[in-house]
């Protein structure tokens, strides 16, 4: 399994009329990118079945540079941290091979039925793990959160 990314191009519906993507846009390449990733790691049809949603609890995104009209962006999504209630996608945003903005996003799961909090089923956790220890698979055995708890 390798790291995740994807590109997207930067349109003029992206853009204020200086030609800058708009800062609120950028949530919109990061959640592309970030469905993408799901659905090559099979988790989309695994949320399927199970019956869960994704949802966003928390965004943290720091710009760093600007993205103009008609950049070519390399999306990553990435697990960085997991605890058996939610975890942690750290997603980048790079042009030419320079970092442009970065977010760590936390994300939880709800019941499909009730839409309430739920704990990441032990089938999707073992998923996010595999994709959480290619971030630093040297450091991945210390770094581990402990196991979810049996439903």
């Amino acid at each position: 399994m390798e790291r995740f990314s994807c590109m997207y191009r930067v349109y003029l519906e992206d853009t204020d009329a200086g030609g800058i993507v708009y800062h609120a846009n950028h949530i919109r390449f990061f959640d592309r990118a970030r469905t993408e990733w799901l659905r090559e790691r099979q988790l989309v049809e695994m949320r399927k079945q199970f019956n869960y949603h994704f949802v966003i609890r928390h965004i943290d995104i720091k710009y760093k540079r600007p993205l103009r009209i008609d950049d070519e962006l390399n999306v990553s999504a990435q697990v960085c941290s997991l605890s058996d209630t939610f975890f942690v996608a750290e997603q980048h945003i790079m042009v030419n091979g320079k970092v442009c903005a970065t977010a760590k996003i936390d994300i939880t799961l709800i019941d499909g039925a009730t839409m309430r909090p739920i704990r990441i089923p032990p089938e999707l956790y073992v998923e996010l793990e595999k994709d959480r220890k290619l971030l630093d698979p040297a450091n991945a055995k210390s770094a581990q959160v402990a196991e979810p708890a049996q439903a």
